[in-house]
C-alpha cells in the first residue's frame, strides 16, 4: 500500500484531519452496512456496489464525505419523506439510476424499499429501511472534531449580523441604570398597542402581522396575560440565587464566585448587594471596605464544538448576573411545575415533545417547527410585552440582562458589541423565557386558526396538541401559516428546512419519527484515545448501537476501548458495555472474605474534583447556598477542574449482573 493511503486505498491527503479518523469512520460505516445486510440479506450485492462507490468518493473528497456530504444527503431525504416524493438534489453520491428510475444509485436498494421507481413514496414504505438509510448517512454528523477556523469566524459574523438586524432598543428602560414608572409602562406595552403605534407614526409594520389586521396580536396579548397571571407574581426574596456550572466572563479558570468584584447600579436596583450578595448584613458590613466596582459588565463570547461545519456560540455571563439570573430561573422552574402550564412545557423533560413528535408523524395532525438562532432573535420588546402583567419580573430580567459583549474570535467584527437581543445562550433566563414566549405564540396561533376565544378553558383544550421545549415547537398543522407569520413578524426566523407539517416525517427534541416509528440514528462521536472522556464516550456510543441491535457496529466500537472494561447487564449501575448474554467473567476474579462476596477486577472511568479552601467568610455563604446534606462529606472553597482518570477497581459480580 502506498504511503498516504489508509485501508481500502482511501487517501487522507484531502483532509487536514489525522489519517486515523478517516479510517475509523470508514470502518464504522462498513460495520453499519454489515448490520443492514443482516436486516436486508437480499441487498448484499447492492451493498457491495455501494462500498465501491463510497470508497472512490472518499478517496477524492476526504473526511468531509462522512462529516458533511452524507448528512446533507440525509437532510434532503428527510424533506423528501415529508413531501412524499424523492427529488434530485445535486449532492455528491446522488446521481440518479436512470431516467426511468428516479432514485440515486448509491444505496438504491434501500431507497427502493421506500420510494417506487418514479420517486413516489410507497404506501407501505419500510420504516426499518428508513432507519437504516438515515443511520448510514447520518452516523458521522457529530464527530468530535474541531471545525475549521473559517467556519467559526463565519458563525461569529452571522451572530453580529443577526443582532444588528433586530429592532433598536428602547434604551430609556433596557439600557438605563435607573428607570421611572412611565419608562417601564412604555417598555411593557402590549403587542397590539406597540404595533398600532407603528401605524400611527408611519413606521413599517411587518407584512405578516399587517395581513391579519392586528386581531392575532390581540389574542397574543390575552394569552400572554393568562400565562403570566397563572405563573403568579414574582418577588426575588422568595427565590434562591446560586451559581451555575458554566464559566464566567470576568475571569478564566477556577475562581471564587462568592467574592464579588463588580455589582452595577442596574443590578442593585432589583437585587441589592447587601441582601443578595452576602449571607448576612453583618458580612456585608464587614466587607464594605472591599473594592466592588459599579461598572456595566461584559459577557464573553465562546465557540464550542457542535458539528464539524458549525460551532455553537455561548456567552459566558458576569458572575453577579449569573448569580441573580438563577433566582429568576428558580421562579420559572417552580411556578411552571406547579401549574397547568406544565401540561405544555417542561424545562427538564423532553418526553412530551418526543411523544407528540411520534404522534404527528403517524396521523399528520401536528407539525414540528424549528427556528434559526431563536435566542439571538428574541428582542427585549417581545419579552417586555409578553410579561407586561408582571412588572417585577420584567424589572428583574432587565437588571440581570448583560447588554455588552466582548469577542476576540473574529477580527472583522468589533471586539465590543452593544447587544440588541434580549440575552444570549449562556444566560440562565434565556431558555425559560424563550420557551414561555414560544408557547404563548403557538397557543395564540392555534386559537386564531380555530376561531376560538383566548380563554383558559380553550387553552387547556389544546393539551396534547401544543408543546414547546426551548425553540422546538409542536402545534396543530392547520396553524402553520399563521404561526410562521406571527413569528416572522416578531423578528424570528423559521428554519423551513427542519420544519415539517406535511407527510409523515417529524423531528423534535432529538427524536426523528416516520409514520409513528422512531428512526433516530446513533451518532459516532469518534473520540479516539485512552483518556477517561474518550473511553466513556465510546462506551456510551457502543451501548447506543447495542440498544438498536446494530451488533456488528457495536462490536467494532467496543473493540476500540481497553479490554478490562466490563460487560454488564442493562440494569446494572456499574458503567460498562451492556450485554444480555456476555459478562465480565473472563476478567480477574477473587473472593472477598471481609465482604463475603465474589468480585471482579475491571477498569472504570472516574471523576473527582478538589476544592481550594478559601480563608474569608464566603465559605459560610457557600454553605448556605449549596445546602449540603449532613450525610455528605462537604468542603468549601474554589472547585478545580474535574480530574478525569481511568482507575482499576474491584466490584461485586452481582452488581454487574443486576437484573
Amino acid at each position: 500500500m502506498r504511503s498516504g493511503n489508509g485501508p481500502w486505498g482511501i487517501s487522507t491527503r484531502k483532509s487536514s484531519m489525522p489519517k486515523s479518523h478517516v479510517e475509523e469512520l470508514m470502518k464504522v460505516w462498513l460495520c453499519l452496512l454489515k448490520d443492514a445486510t443482516v436486516a436486508f440479506p437480499a441487498l448484499r450485492d447492492e451493498f457491495d456496489k455501494d462500498i465501491v462507490r463510497l470508497t472512490s468518493t472518499v478517496r477524492q473528497r476526504g473526511i468531509g464525505v462522512f462529516l458533511t456530504d452524507l448528512p446533507a444527503i440525509c437532510k434532503h431525504l428527510d424533506g423528501c419523506l415529508a413531501r412524499g416524493e424523492y427529488s434530485a438534489s445535486g449532492l455528491p453520491l446522488t446521481k440518479m439510476v436512470s431516467k426511468a428510475i428516479q432514485i440515486p444509485k448509491f444505496l438504491r436498494g434501500m431507497y427502493l424499499l421506500i420510494f417506487d421507481s418514479t420517486g413516489c413514496l410507497k404506501g407501505d414504505a419500510d420504516h426499518e429501511a428508513v432507519f437504516f438509510l438515515r443511520q448510514i448517512l447520518n452516523f458521522g454528523k457529530k464527530v468530535s472534531l474541531q471545525c475549521p477556523q473559517g467556519a467559526v469566524v463565519s458563525e461569529v459574523a452571522d451572530f453580529a449580523s443577526v443582532d444588528r438586524a433586530l429592532p433598536p432598543l428602547y434604551k430609556e428602560y433596557w439600557q438605563a441604570s435607573t428607570i421611572t414608572d412611565a419608562e417601564r409602562a412604555y417598555a411593557t406595552r402590549s403587542f397590539r398597542v406597540a404595533y398600532a403605534s407603528l401605524y400611527q407614526n408611519g413606521g413599517e409594520v411587518p407584512r405578516t402581522i399587517r395581513g391579519h389586521d392586528m386581531t392575532l396580536l390581540g389574542i397574543v396579548d390575552a394569552v400572554s396575560a393568562i400565562l403570566t397571571s397563572t405563573l403568579g407574581s414574582y418577588d426575588p426574596s422568595e427565590w434562591k440565587c446560586k451559581h451555575g456550572p458554566g464559566a464566567v466572563s470576568d475571569v478564566k479558570g477556577p475562581t471564587n464566585k462568592y467574592c464579588w468584584t463588580n455589582w452595577s447600579p442596574k443590578l442593585d436596583s432589583v437585587f441589592p448587594i447587601a441582601d443578595y450578595g452576602f449571607h448576612s448584613w453583618q458580612s456585608w458590613a464587614r466587607n464594605s471596605d472591599l473594592p466592588v466596582a459599579e461598572d456595566e459588565p461584559y459577557s464573553r463570547l465562546i465557540a464550542v464544538r457542535k458539528t464539524f461545519s458549525k460551532p455553537r456560540l455561548i456567552a459566558a455571563e458576569p458572575r453577579e448576573h449569573q448569580w441573580c439570573q438563577q433566582n429568576c430561573w428558580d421562579y420559572f422552574c417552580n411556578r411552571v411545575g406547579q401549574t397547568w402550564i406544565s401540561r405544555f412545557i417542561s424545562f427538564r423533560d423532553q418526553s412530551l415533545n418526543q411523544q407528540l413528535c411520534l404522534k404527528g408523524s403517524l396521523d399528520g395532525s401536528l407539525l414540528t417547527m424549528d427556528l434559526s438562532s431563536a435566542s439571538d432573535r428574541l428582542t427585549p420588546g417581545v419579552v417586555g410585552a409578553f410579561f407586561r402583567h408582571n412588572p417585577c419580573l420584567v424589572d428583574a430580567l432587565r437588571a440581570t440582562r448583560t447588554r455588552f459583549l466582548r469577542q476576540d474570535i473574529c477580527e472583522d467584527i468589533p471586539s465590543e458589541i452593544e447587544l440588541r437581543k434580549f440575552s444570549t445562550m449562556g444566560s440562565a433566563v434565556t431558555f425559560p423565557v424563550q420557551s414561555l414566549v414560544f408557547l404563548g405564540l403557538s397557543i395564540s396561533a392555534a386559537l386564531f386558526s380555530a376561531g376560538q376565544a383566548p380563554t383558559v378553558e380553550n387553552i387547556k383544550s389544546l393539551e396534547g396538541r401544543v408543546a414547546v421545549f426551548g425553540d422546538d415547537i409542536i402545534a396543530p398543522v392547520e396553524c402553520r401559516q399563521v404561526l410562521q407569520s406571527l413569528l416572522e413578524g416578531l423578528s424570528f426566523k423559521v428554519n423551513t428546512a427542519k420544519t415539517y407539517s406535511e407527510g409523515n416525517f417529524r423531528e423534535s427534541c432529538g427524536v426523528d419519527a416516520f409514520r409513528g416509528e422512531c428512526v433516530t440514528p446513533i451518532y459516532w462521536k469518534g473520540e479516539l484515545g485512552t483518556n477517561s472522556n474518550a473511553i466513556a464516550s465510546t462506551v456510551e456510543c457502543a451501548n447506543n448501537f447495542y440498544s438498536k441491535f446494530l451488533l456488528h457496529t457495536r462490536a467494532y466500537v467496543a473493540s476500540t476501548v481497553r479490554r478490562d472494561i466490563p460487560y454488564v447487564s442493562a440494569r446494572s449501575s456499574v458503567p460498562g458495555l451492556q450485554s444480555r448474554v456476555a459478562f465480565a467473567l473472563d476478567l480477574p476474579m477473587r473472593y472477598n472474605h471481609n465482604l463475603q462476596r465474589e468480585e471482579v477486577r475491571h477498569a472504570a472511568c472516574c471523576s473527582s474534583s478538589r476544592r481550594t479552601v478559601t480563608e474569608d467568610d464566603t465559605s459560610l455563604f457557600q454553605f448556605f447556598t449549596e445546602e449540603p446534606s449532613p450525610l455528605t462529606k462537604w468542603s468549601h472553597g474554589v472547585t478545580k477542574r474535574p480530574d478525569e482518570k481511568v482507575r482499576v477497581r474491584w466490584t461485586a459480580i452481582s452488581e454487574l449482573l443486576m437484573e
